[in-house]
C-alpha cells in the first residue's frame, strides 16, 4: 500500500453528530463534535474515490469472493493512519491529557510518580488537565517530547472554527406545519472562519493521479466540503517529522496518546491485551467515556451502544521492546497490536502519537 495525505476543506457550516440517539420527547437538543469520529471521513473519502474511478480492486475482490460484505474489503484498500486539524500552514492535534492548565490556559508543571500525575505543590492557583484543547504537531514534537512543556502554546476549538446554535423542526407529512415535540436545537460549526481543514494521512491500495479534487458531502446535514490529494506521507515534505519518526528512545518508557477515539472489541481492557505483549502500563489519563451508537440503515433499528473513549486519553507504558528503538518502529510495534483489539482501526479509530518519559518516579 501506498500512504497519501488527503485535505478535507469545509465550504460550509458543518454539524458531526456524536453518535448518540436522539430521543425527541426526553430531550431537544441533537449532541456534536467539534472533532468528528473518523468514520466520518471514511465514508465520505470511499464514497468519492470510487464515484471517481478510484478502488477499482473494491468491485473486483467483491466479485471474485461473491460477496457483499464490503466492510471487510474496504479495509483491505484503504486505512486511515491518522488525522489532523490545520490552520495557516501549521497542523494540529489533540493535546494530551497529562498537560496541565491553569484558569487562563498556559501549562503548568507536572509529572508521574507512583503510577500518578502530580503537579508542582508550591501552585497557588486551580488547574486541571488540557482536555479540549489543541497542540501544534511542531510544538509537540520540540517541546513535549522533551518535557519543555511550559513552553507550549496551546488553541482552544473557538480558534479553530466559529459557532452558533441552529434552531431546526420536523415538518408534518404533506404538511406546513411542525410536528408536535419535534423542535430541536444542535450546535453548527464554521471551520471557514479561519480556513481550517482536516488533514488525513491514509494507506492506500490505489494511486492517486497528482491534482485530484472533488467535491464531498459532510457531516450530518450532508454539507459541502471540498477533498484533494495533498501529498504523499507527512515525512516525504516534513523534515521535523521525519526526524521525529527516526528519532530512538533511551528509555523504557513511553506515551502512548491517542489523537482520534477508540473502542475496545471486546470486554478485555488494553492494559490486560498489551500485558500479554510483554508491555506494563503504568498509569494512564483516561477522558470522560462517550457512548456512541446511532441508527442501523441496513437493519432499520438502533446500533448497539459502545463506549468510547476520547481523544487525548494517554498511557504510559514500559517494556525492554521500547529502548533503542526509534519512534517508527515502536509505532508499527503497537499498531500490531492495536489492530487486532480496537473497532474500526481501519477507519482511524485509535490513531495514535508516540511520546518519550524520561521522568518517572517509583
Amino acid at each position: 500500500m501506498g500512504i497519501i495525505t488527503l485535505k478535507i476543506e469545509p465550504w460550509d457550516t458543518v454539524m458531526f453528530r456524536d453518535g448518540t440517539l436522539l430521543d425527541k420527547k426526553t430531550s431537544n437538543y441533537v449532541e456534536s463534535r467539534f472533532f468528528p469520529y473518523p468514520s466520518v471521513f471514511y465514508g465520505a473519502i470511499c464514497t468519492s474515490l470510487m464515484e471517481n474511478g478510484y478502488l477499482n480492486e473494491v468491485h473486483k475482490t467483491l466479485i471474485e469472493r461473491n460477496t457483499t460484505i464490503l466492510e471487510d474489503v474496504l479495509k483491505e484498500n484503504l486505512k486511515i493512519r491518522q488525522i489532523y486539524l490545520e490552520m495557516e500552514n501549521e497542523i494540529y492535534l489533540p493535546a494530551p491529557r497529562d498537560l496541565i492548565v491553569n484558569e487562563d490556559g498556559d501549562i503548568r508543571e507536572s509529572n508521574f510518580q507512583k503510577g500518578l500525575l502530580y503537579t508542582n505543590p508550591q501552585l497557588q492557583e486551580k488547574v486541571k488537565p488540557a482536555s479540549g484543547k489543541y497542540i501544534s504537531l511542531y510544538e509537540f514534537m520540540t517541546c513535549y517530547d522533551i518535557s519543555e512543556k511550559e513552553e507550549i502554546y496551546l488553541k482552544n476549538q473557538q480558534e479553530f472554527a466559529g459557532e452558533y446554535q441552529k434552531t431546526g423542526i420536523e415538518l408534518e407529512d404533506n404538511k406546513k406545519i411542525a410536528k408536535k415535540e419535534h423542535l430541536y436545537f444542535t450546535t453548527m460549526r464554521d471551520y471557514t472562519y479561519k480556513n481550517t481543514c482536516f488533514l488525513i494521512e491514509a494507506e492506500i491500495h490505489d494511486e492517486i493521479s497528482k491534482g485530484f479534487r472533488a467535491n464531498i458531502l459532510l457531516g450530518g446535514e450532508a454539507r459541502m466540503a471540498r477533498l484533494e490529494l495533498f501529498l504523499g506521507s507527512l515525512d516525504e515534505y516534513h523534515k521535523d517529522v521525519r526526524e521525529y519518526n527516526k528519532k530512538k528512545s533511551s528509555s523504557e518508557n513511553l506515551k502512548l496518546i491517542f489523537t482520534t477515539p477508540f473502542i475496545m472489541k471486546n470486554e478485555k481492557s488494553l492494559e490486560s491485551v498489551l500485558k500479554e505483549k510483554g508491555i506494563s502500563v503504568l498509569s494512564k489519563i483516561i477522558g470522560k467515556p462517550e457512548t456512541a451508537g446511532g441508527w442501523d440503515m441496513a437493519k432499520n433499528k438502533p446500533k448497539e451502544l459502545k463506549k468510547v473513549i476520547p481523544e487525548g486519553s494517554l498511557y504510559l507504558l514500559k517494556s525492554s521492546h521500547f529502548k533503542s528503538n526509534t519512534n517508527e518502529q515502536n509505532k508499527n510495534l503497537l499498531s500490531e497490536i492495536l489492530s487486532d483489539v480496537i473497532v474500526q482501526k481501519h477507519r482511524g479509530f485509535g490513531s495514535f502519537i508516540l511520546a518519550n518519559e524520561e521522568a518517572v518516579y517509583d
